[in-house]
C-alpha cells in the first residue's frame, strides 16, 4: 500500500519525465494568425467582459432573453420616451473602490485597426494663468505631455487609442464617477493631487496634478 509520501514522489518523477519529453524553447516554431482571426478574437474577449454575456452565451438563454424583451417592450416604448439619447459605456471597471479605480476601455464598434494604429492627437486648448508645456513624451499609440506651473505646480495629460488601460489611486483620496460634458469618467480626489480619467468613445484621457478639480474640469473639457 502506497503511503502519501510516495504518492508525492511518484508524482514529481511523472512531472519531471513530462518536462523533460517538452521541447526546447529554440526548437518551437512561431506561430501567427491572421489579422481576420485575432480581430475576430478581440471581439469575442470584449463581449465576454460585458455584464450581460453570462445571460446570452447559449442558444436555450438567447430564447429566454428574447421572450423576455417580448413580454416587457410595451413597457420599454413608454420608457422610451424619457430618454433622448442612448448612453452606453466604453468602459470595462477592473477594480473600483472609494480610494481608486483601474479601468480598460475598448468600443466594440470601432474599427479592430483602432487598438494598432497611430492615433490622432487630441490637446488642451486651456491651460490655468502661468501653465507652459514642459515636455512632451508622445509615441504614435499614446500622447503623453507635462505641463508646469508656478512653483511645483504641475500636471499630466495622456491620451491613449482604442483597447488602453488607465488607473488612479490614493489612500486618502475619495473616488467617484463623473461626466466631462456628455462623457463618462471618474475623478479622484486626494489632499496633494487629482486625477480625472474620461472617454469620448473613441479616445481614453488622463489628467493627474496639482489642479483644483474646477481647473482640472476647464482642461479637459477643452481638448480637442
Amino acid at each position: 500500500m502506497l503511503d502519501e509520501s510516495k504518492l508525492y514522489d511518484a508524482f514529481s518523477q511523472y512531472t519531471q519525465f513530462v518536462a523533460s519529453r517538452l521541447p526546447k524553447e529554440e526548437d518551437l516554431q512561431e506561430i501567427s494568425f491572421s489579422p481576420r482571426f485575432e480581430e475576430r478574437m478581440e471581439r469575442l474577449l470584449q463581449r465576454q467582459k460585458r455584464f450581460y454575456y453570462p445571460l446570452i452565451n447559449t442558444m436555450l438563454k438567447r430564447v429566454a432573453c428574447i421572450a423576455s424583451a417580448v413580454l416587457v417592450s410595451g413597457s420599454a416604448v413608454a420608457l422610451s420616451v424619457y430618454s433622448n439619447q442612448k448612453e452606453e459605456s466604453y468602459f470595462n471597471v477592473r477594480n473600483f473602490s472609494e480610494n481608486g479605480v483601474y479601468v480598460h476601455f475598448f468600443n466594440i464598434d470601432l474599427p479592430y485597426e483602432t487598438t494598432k494604429d497611430p492615433i490622432t492627437p487630441k490637446v488642451p486648448s486651456y491651460l490655468p494663468e502661468g501653465y507652459f508645456l514642459k515636455e512632451d513624451r508622445s509615441e504614435p499609440r499614446k500622447v503623453e505631455l507635462i505641463y508646469e506651473g508656478e512653483g511645483t505646480d504641475c500636471f499630466y495629460y495622456a491620451q491613449y487609442g482604442n483597447s488602453s488601460d488607465a488607473q488612479a489611486y490614493a489612500e486618502d483620496a475619495l473616488c467617484e464617477r463623473i461626466r466631462v460634458g456628455e462623457y463618462e469618467g471618474y475623478l479622484l480626489k486626494s489632499e496633494s493631487c487629482t486625477h480625472l480619467i474620461f472617454n469620448d468613445g473613441e479616445y481614453l484621457y488622463q489628467l493627474n496634478g496639482t489642479l483644483t478639480e474646477e481647473e482640472m474640469f476647464k482642461v479637459a473639457e477643452s481638448i480637442q
